[in-house]
């Protein structure tokens, strides 16, 4: 075999993620390996969504079997307790939304349901005005350390243009 193999059955795909156990407040679109960003309550997690502050990834085996879903490819149920990955330098299997078509090593972000998209280039914006001292009007680049922060690098070239896909990504968070 040549490239990424999809383990069917596994969240993690290499390497030694940190583990947390957080409950998952809200169910929807919360699959293994969806994004999580914190909930309202210092336990809770929910599906990350485009501008969050990502804080790990729904695991699967990570996961007691009492909370697990049937299948990796089946949504966690609200109040189940999910086992958290995080900590970044590990290689799971995430969740492309749908109508991407990234490459590999393509920089990806949160965006809806806790699937990812991919980064796009940084912009500043340009006028006719010269900003002549810090307190000129007008923000150049505004956001909490960029409006999407970089949450994964794509380890395969995935298209999703017929509904939201696999893909084993490098994990940044």
């Amino acid at each position: 075999m040549v490239g990424i193999e999809q383990s069917d059955n596994s969240v993690v795909q290499g390497g030694s993620p940190k583990l947390d156990t957080r409950e998952l407040e809200v169910a929807a679109g919360v699959y293994p390996g969806s994004c999580l960003q914190k909930g309202t309550n210092a336990n809770d997690v929910v599906a990350c969504t485009a501008g969050a502050r990502a804080i790990g990834w729904a695991g699967y085996n990570e996961t007691n079997a009492l909370n697990r879903p049937a299948t990796i490819d089946t949504i966690y149920v609200v109040d189940s307790l999910v086992g958290m990955v995080y900590g970044g330098g590990f290689s799971l299997r995430a969740r492309l939304a749908n109508g991407q078509n990234v490459e590999e090593g393509q920089a990806l972000v949160p965006t809806a349901a806790g699937e990812l998209t991919a980064a796009a280039a940084l912009t500043i914006d340009t006028g006719s005005t010269a900003v002549t001292s810090v307190a000129a009007d007008g923000a150049i680049i505004t956001g909490d350390v960029g409006d999407n922060r970089l949450v994964a690098y794509a380890r395969e070239a995935v298209d999703a243009s017929g509904g939201a896909a696999a893909i084993v990504v490098d994990s940044l968070i």
